[in-house]
């Protein structure tokens, strides 16, 4: 049972307590170098950033990831005007992504991830207006080129990271991403909103694990780079 009086901090732990959270927001003032040889690892050259802003960081990612996709399935399936502002939005995330992971890996392979993201996108804005145009045989097709495309994903980030990306969780996740997006699309296509905002739901929370599985694995590759790094 709830009991008040224990739940009311003492002034020491309150201290403990605050000293804790001060130490996982890390150091405001630190400063980041620029970026010195772009072919030497990559950890090195960014000043040691804290460990739960890199966290926050691949959540906004894939927030723009997954509202992007949806507005561009409204966009498609609505023949709205934004349509293509939308797209163009919506690949600015491959980018941002390839970003996130330059001041830790290779150039080469996140280029590699990256135009693996970009096909990701790019087929799936074919799928919707496969769908939309009614022409079922190409987007039959379309899709299982996006399926092959997300195990290649997730073998991209295995060869990467393979102490923390497994290729069978990280293949799984990809998967499971398009089952939603794809329940998602079709739910709205039918016009059975009801199951739009279910699988709207699955879509964000998918969205925001993928997010701490790409934070998480950087972090525990490259902790030294990392302020904080037990704090996730």
């Amino acid at each position: 049972m709830f009991d008040i009086g224990k739940s009311v901090a003492t002034p020491l732990s309150a201290a403990l307590m605050l000293a804790a959270l001060g130490s996982c927001a890390g150091d405001p003032t630190a400063t980041e170098p620029t970026r010195t040889d772009e072919g030497t690892a990559q950890a090195e050259i960014r000043a040691k950033v804290p460990a739960v802003g890199y966290h926050d960081e691949w959540r906004v990612l894939w927030e723009d990831h997954i509202t992007w996709t949806r507005m561009v399935i409204v966009a498609i399936f609505n023949d709205l005007p934004g349509t293509d502002p939308y797209i163009a939005r919506l690949l600015q995330n491959y980018e941002d992504m390839e970003d996130a992971l330059l001041p830790y890996y290779d150039e080469e392979d996140v280029e590699e991830f990256g135009d693996l993201l970009l096909e990701h996108l790019t087929i799936a804005a074919a799928i919707l207006v496969a769908v939309r145009d009614g022409e079922d045989a190409t987007a039959a097709e379309l899709i299982a080129d996006w399926r092959e495309n997300a195990d290649a994903l997730g073998a991209q980030m295995n060869e990467m990271n393979p102490s923390n990306w497994p290729l069978e969780e990280t293949q799984a996740m990809w998967q499971e991403h398009l089952d939603v997006t794809l329940a998602e699309a079709i739910a709205h296509f039918n016009e059975d909103f009801t199951a739009e905002i279910a699988a709207w739901e699955q879509v964000h929370e998918g969205g925001l694990m993928m997010a701490d599985l790409f934070s998480d694995g950087v972090v525990a590759q490259f902790k030294p780079s990392f302020k904080n790094p037990n704090c996730l």
